[in-house]
């Protein structure tokens, strides 16, 4: 874990000083079937990788390079500078970016809610239910960020909002924390639940899904890739969206590849835990993110919205109709443009 993390850091400084020499209308200067595309190692980034490991990108004409980011916020500032065309993005960073810097989210490639869960020790729950585990106790989270959102949900499920104390930490550091007795309840999300993941000393008390908080994450395209390149967009769009609707039919081989997804970045990760990602993540095909679209998106990204105005995270309310208008539009257009005309092969 700890190379991987050395090594995503000297990339940032990397492409941070290299989006520093571009203007956040620059562009990458890519041309022809040229695309870079940004990811991050967990469950959720893991279709972009997918995508080129099974050779969609380049039956698709495209010639793809990946950078990898820790984190959504360095991702999205790297791609304002002109670092990437293509990348994805969790919520809060990919509304930040689409209304600052224009960004297209073209497409919601995965819901994740399930995958933030709220733990307690099995020793604290002895004889006592989550609320009265968790009342007037710390709870371990980072702050700010969408585990810190469903972590909102789950209080106001279990009657404890305004009623437990929460400790901002960095997710990588939850495990330790918690595991060395830090806390009465702690928030994790992949490939940092991996000590509480089937560990008989751990209980999941809430969860997105449990509270009723869907937790969106976005395919981002900047503008320049948009609209000067529609159809390498469109193109890297059907390509990364092939992936996400081979993922739920072939479920054991994709988790064997996240395995080899987190290898790569220097995360040992055991299958059983492969699995439970994959199990616990809703992988959208293109047209079903086009549905979604059209339907519960927009007031489900006000609720967040307005949740992290609330907390801070946001000084002002992003333009959601904007971003969700810019979004279906752009995947509209790539499901349109599909030269086969119909659902993607779903096959290796």
């Amino acid at each position: 874990m700890t190379h991987r993390w050395l090594r995503c850091a000297a990339l940032i400084g990397a492409v941070l000083l290299f989006a520093a020499c571009n203007s956040a209308t620059g562009g990458t200067g890519n041309t022809g079937n040229k695309v870079t595309v940004a990811t991050q190692p967990s469950s959720t980034g893991f279709p972009l990788w997918l995508a080129e490991r099974l050779g969609y990108y380049a039956e698709a004409g495209l010639d793809v390079d990946l950078a990898y980011f820790p984190s959504g916020a360095p991702l999205v500032e790297a791609g304002a500078g002109g670092a990437w065309d293509a990348g994805f993005m969790g919520a809060p960073p990919g509304l930040t970016a689409a209304d600052k810097w224009k960004m297209v989210p073209a497409g919601v490639n995965t819901e994740e809610g399930k995958t933030l869960a709220l733990w307690v020790r099995r020793a604290d729950l002895s004889g006592k239910t989550p609320t009265e585990a968790l009342r007037g106790r710390d709870i371990l989270v980072k702050t700010n960020s969408t585990a810190h959102y469903v972590l909102l949900s789950c209080l106001q499920k279990l009657e404890l909002a305004g009623k437990v104390n929460l400790v901002p930490i960095e997710t990588n550091a939850v495990p330790s924390a918690f595991g060395g007795g830090r806390g009465g309840g702690a928030m994790t999300w992949p490939p940092f639940d991996m000590g509480f993941e089937g560990n008989p000393d751990y209980i999941r008390v809430c969860d997105g899904e449990m509270a009723g908080t869907p937790v969106y994450d976005f395919i981002g395209l900047t503008q320049e890739f948009a609209q000067e390149r529609p159809e390498q967009a469109d193109s890297f769009l059907r390509a990364a969206f092939r992936a996400n609707a081979w993922i739920p039919e072939n479920r054991d081989r994709a988790a064997a590849l996240l395995t080899e997804y987190y290898a790569t970045q220097g995360i040992d990760i055991e299958p059983e835990q492969a699995a439970l990602q994959i199990a616990k993540v809703e992988y959208l095909s293109l047209p079903g993110s086009v549905e979604l679209y059209r339907g519960r998106l927009g007031a489900d990204l006000e609720h967040l919205a307005e949740t992290f105005v609330e907390l801070g995270a946001y000084q002002s309310e992003p333009d959601i109709s904007a971003a969700v208008s810019s979004g279906l539009e752009t995947a509209e257009r790539a499901v349109g443009t599909d030269p086969a005309h119909s659902e993607p092969d779903q096959g290796e």
